[in-house]
């Protein structure tokens, strides 16, 4: 029974080494290993007081894929206009500000509207109420959608040709493959590589944790597959009647026949800073969805102009 046991303990660690291998292999080769990434909150020190006591420190539960980071033993519960979430995991370490990262589905059942947003970009996002096992905090800000992004090395990043803060397409394969757009491209020595989507998009793609995806271009080229020609700001026209763009801005972009305009996010929230209420496009514009969702949280209203 002991030589019978220690044969298939041998076995079990030759299969893990192979996959391993192979797993490290198929990376090599561009591929980049899918983190679906659950519902969850970033705390800060105080934060962390408040619903787990002065003094609390996070307890370990098990190790994250990305170096430093963790998944705590302890659980807060979300409290929503409609609803109410139980069991969201506190990741660490201890963070600057509270962050909470849920899914569209989540912000259904607790009855908010959490923009998809980069990581770190809370501004004017949604509120909700979080309760601990100690006390509970209203946070007016800090619950988003997180935008689907890639953590790579500056390694991984050389081989790839990708720099951090990129934009770039990742191809899915499979039964309900499809090229995803705007995946931004965070960058650090320390960077496992893993693309982290939520749990929305994985169901949607019949992705699961550490299936291959490969990077499909820079999100730049898109433009020139199809067509199209950026919006120049200097171009459209805000009902306040404030320019878009300083009076010294460059020429505007002549119209190319055969070929549309596009309105991409940075026009929309130049838009915003300007004070804009609405933005006037040439007929046929192209608005890319995350334009169209700036303009929606910054209640833009976006009018074709008719000849």
């Amino acid at each position: 029974m002991m030589e019978k046991a220690m044969i298939e303990e041998i076995v079990a660690k030759v299969l893990a080494a192979i996959s391993s291998k192979t797993l490290e292999a198929a990376e090599a080769d561009s591929g980049i290993p899918v983190g679906v990434s659950n519902r969850h909150i970033h705390l800060s020190a105080e934060h962390a007081a408040v619903l787990f006591g002065c003094g609390h420190e996070l307890t370990y539960d098990r190790d994250l894929k990305q170096t430093g980071e963790f998944a705590a033993k302890e659980t807060v519960t979300l409290v929503g206009p409609k609803g109410i979430i139980r069991g969201v995991r506190v990741l660490g370490p201890i963070r600057a500000s509270t962050q909470i990262e849920i899914s569209r589905t989540d912000g259904f059942s607790l009855g908010i509207k959490p923009p998809v947003r980069d990581s770190g970009n809370i501004a004017g996002s949604a509120g909700v109420v979080v309760v601990g096992a100690k006390g509970a905090i209203t946070l007016e800000e800090g619950v988003i959608c997180a935008a689907r992004h890639i953590h790579i090395s500056d390694t991984d990043a050389g081989q790839l040709k990708v720099s951090d803060g990129s934009r770039v397409k990742v191809a899915v394969n499979g039964e309900r493959g499809a090229v995803l757009h705007n995946v931004l491209v965070r960058v650090r020595p320390g960077f496992r590589r893993e693309f982290h989507i939520d749990t929305d998009e994985a169901n949607a793609l019949g992705l699961s944790n550490g299936q291959l995806v490969t990077l499909a271009g820079e999100e730049k080229q898109e433009v020139a597959d199809y067509g199209v020609r950026m919006a120049d700001v200097g171009c459209l026209a805000a009902a306040t009647g404030k320019p878009l763009a300083p009076a010294a801005a460059p020429p505007k972009t002549p119209a190319v026949p055969g070929k549309k305009t596009v309105l991409a996010a940075a026009a929309v929230k130049n838009a915003a800073v300007s004070g804009a209420k609405s933005l006037t496009l040439p007929p046929g514009t192209l608005v890319t969805p995350l334009a169209r969702d700036i303009a929606s949280e910054y209640a833009i209203e976006l009018i074709y102009f008719t000849r």
